[in-house]
């Protein structure tokens, strides 16, 4: 089992603070990141998630529609 980075650990912090600070204040918190995080976020519960510009921009039109398609549902 290899060691949480600090990327989990502040996932992991955010995630825990959502029903403290989003669903009471009404802030929305989300992340940012490659779509490889974008399921982890989804399943942390983040009000809305920032894919990374760069990399989505080098995808195939084929890849793009794959990410849609799992954005969408």
């Amino acid at each position: 089992m290899t060691a949480p980075t600090r990327r989990d650990a502040l996932l992991a912090l955010a995630a825990a603070a959502l029903p403290a600070l989003g669903k009471i204040r009404g802030i929305d918190i989300g992340v940012c990141g490659g779509m490889d995080g974008f399921s982890k976020a989804e399943a942390l519960g983040f009000d809305y998630f920032e894919p990374s510009v760069a990399a989505l921009s080098t995808l195939s039109d084929q890849a793009f529609a794959d990410v849609r398609k799992q954005v969408m549902a």
